[in-house]
């Protein structure tokens, strides 16, 4: 089972308009796991596909629950 566990959203030029064509890309920021959990955190970010300007970024915390999975039996 997957939850959040953090989601921050910046908009560096924005707002992010409906219409209107970005590039996207992301990466994987950093790696943990607790006796309960694996954690992976995300970076995003979105630019102006006509300019390649900076629009908003977001960094994300997924957390997966090892108990969910029969994997981790």
């Amino acid at each position: 089972m997957g939850m959040f566990g953090a989601i921050e959203l910046q908009f560096l030029d924005g707002p992010v308009l409906l219409d209107h064509d970005y590039l996207a890309d992301g990466r994987v920021v950093a790696l943990s796991e607790s006796p309960k959990t694996e954690v992976a955190w995300y970076e995003s970010n979105l630019r102006d596909a006509a300019d390649g300007r900076a629009v908003a970024r977001l960094l994300m915390m997924s957390r997966l629950l090892k108990a969910s999975s029969p994997l981790w039996a």
